[in-house]
């Protein structure tokens, strides 16, 4: 793997990682149609490290508050980190035993052409909500919501952040809220990842002393970091329907491509 081909590829898991567009999916492309064959296991432990690292900066200030309220057992941040539980829960069991099928997926270069046209549906139906004041705080219903989009987003090309955010808006949560309750319901299942491929990966190629490997996870931290901020802005400015364009766009492209390429 060489210097650029680590920048271009963790650029590409920071920033899709963490804005509606699906990083899975556009893995999926890059393995399946632009014949790119990816460095292995050991680069995608690393760039799931570093997205790890990305959603912990940004919001290192409530994961320590909750650390602490979990310490002097407050009942509400209980209550808080009770309600991310519930939301893992649906990814983490289609992860664990449903492993076979999400690699069948990811091979097959038609499922990010329906999955990124979902997406796009997803976003657009943003704009349909009303314009009330959100009043919503996270539930048991909310969290279970949320967490069955999230297994959803399991499937290449139906972006994680997308759908797990616009679910919580839909339910009556502030954009704030909801891109933060999104992105910590992503801790378990980024880190429950990374854990299933150490598993897989054997002792003797577990070697991290490669200047790329850094250079990739560095990359990705960063750009992970300017997206997350990003996608807040674009919460703000209530202009999140506008990535349906370009799910939509990808989608046809990669339809036109797979028909006539044979």
């Amino acid at each position: 793997m060489t210097v650029w081909e680590s920048v271009i590829l963790g650029a590409l898991q920071g920033i899709t990682e963490f804005l509606p567009v699906s990083s899975s999916g556009h893995l999926a492309v890059v393995r399946n149609l632009l014949d790119i064959e990816l460095p292995g296991v050991q680069f995608e432990v690393a760039l799931h490290l570093a997205t790890l690292v990305s959603v912990l900066t940004v919001y290192r200030t409530p994961i320590k508050g909750l650390c602490f309220g979990f310490v002097q057992r407050d009942r509400t941040t209980l209550t808080y980190l009770s309600m991310l539980v519930v939301a893992s829960i649906p990814a983490a069991f289609i992860g664990l035993w449903g492993n076979q099928m999400l690699e069948a997926l990811f091979l097959n270069p038609w499922v990010p052409v329906v999955g990124f046209s979902v997406t796009g549906l997803i976003l657009s139906s943003i704009s349909l909500k009303p314009t009330g004041e959100s009043k919503g705080s996270i539930t048991v219903f909310t969290a279970m919501v949320v967490g069955l989009a999230q297994a959803c987003a399991l499937v290449p090309g139906i972006s994680r952040s997308g759908v797990t955010v616009a679910t919580a808006l839909w339910l009556g949560i502030d954009d704030e809220e909801a891109l933060k309750f999104s992105f910590l319901a992503s801790i378990p299942i980024i880190l429950g990842a990374t854990l299933l491929q150490v598993v897989e990966l054997p002792y003797q190629e577990l070697d991290l002393n490669k200047i790329n490997l850094f250079i990739g996870m560095a990359i990705a931290s960063v750009t992970g970091i300017l997206a997350i901020k990003y996608f807040l802005v674009v919460l703000q400015r209530k202009i999140i329907h506008r990535f349906a364009i370009y799910c939509w766009s990808l989608s046809i492209i990669l339809a036109f491509y797979l028909i006539f390429s044979g």
